[in-house]
């Protein structure tokens, strides 16, 4: 499972089957994150024979230790015989550079980075939309929608970005209570990121600005996650899951020229496979990777 705030993506794999995919709404950090997971998963295996084990490797958003670990989804499952939890960071790493080293940029509606040396690990921002998560989707997301508005009112010059939000959320004078008023305002807000992306890509300079912005935020990150980890220049690769940075060849050059201006001088390269990959690469983990330790487990004695 990779359970995000944009959605939960979960893969059901028995042997002998094909495997199954579901998707489910996102996390809300604000609730009960594990018991948000819990539900997805009860969801996810009705019509499906679960006389058999079943293992539960999760990736999940804004874990911390006060939500619980893996007892906690242990007793919530009771067809569930294991379980191996971890923040979405450590199996957006794995997914994407595995055992090998550098720094990951997990990038959807927020943003943590995560660098790994041979015994050292790094997490850096992460602390959620009204706190950090710097050049994410929400904080793209908000900067375009404000540029749209400032636009509208005088405030800046025209851009494009005032007719995407149009066409997304209607006429401004409703925009107060369509956004406030949506307990997933988090989410909807993001989502306005794809607009500024596909406007900056058709050269709108306020679009631009903000992806330039962005960009530069994630190279710092980048660059600080690296430096605490202290890997030499020929280890400095950066790589990313999430589809702002993997859907647009563009964000991927503003990204790179970022990293080239930056202390880190990183390189960017492509993920080796995705979040999901990662989540399965808990279950058999090597104890000597140096994000073992990040992981929680649980098991269900058998009588």
């Amino acid at each position: 499972m990779d359970a995000g705030q944009t959605g939960v993506r979960v893969v059901i794999s028995r042997a002998g089957h094909a495997d199954i995919g579901r998707e489910h709404p996102g996390i809300r950090a604000h609730g009960s994150v594990l018991l948000q997971v819990a539900a997805a998963v009860e969801s996810s295996v009705v019509g499906i024979d679960v006389r058999e084990p079943w293992v539960l490797a999760a990736g999940i958003t804004g874990l911390t230790p006060s939500h619980g670990g893996a007892d906690t989804l242990l007793r919530a499952l009771p067809t569930v015989t294991s379980v191996a939890v971890a923040h979405d960071s450590t199996t957006s790493y794995l997914g994407a550079i595995g055992d090998g080293q550098g720094a990951v940029l997990a990038v959807g509606t927020g943003v943590v980075v995560v660098a790994c040396a041979a015994s050292k690990i790094s997490r850096v921002d992460g602390w959620g939309h009204l706190l950090g998560d710097a050049g994410g989707g929400f904080w793209i997301g908000a900067r375009g929608l404000a540029a749209a508005l400032e636009a509208f009112d005088g405030r800046a010059p025209a851009t494009a970005l005032t007719a995407a939000a149009l066409e997304r959320f209607g006429p401004f004078p409703d925009l107060p209570s369509i956004v406030y008023g949506d307990p997933d305002r988090v989410s909807v807000i993001a989502a306005f990121c794809i607009d500024v992306v596909a406007c900056a890509a058709e050269g709108d300079a306020a679009s631009v600005a903000i992806l330039e912005e962005g960009a530069r935020q994630l190279a710092r990150s980048a660059s600080a996650s690296l430096d605490s980890v202290q890997l030499s220049s020929a280890d400095r690769v950066v790589s990313w899951s999430g589809n702002l940075i993997g859907g647009s060849s563009y964000m991927r050059h503003l990204i790179q020229i970022a990293l080239d201006c930056s202390p880190a001088r990183a390189r960017l390269i492509a993920p080796r496979g995705t979040p999901i990959d990662g989540a399965h690469a808990l279950i058999d983990l090597s104890s000597a990777h140096p994000l073992y330790g990040t992981v929680s487990r649980a098991y269900r004695n058998e009588k």
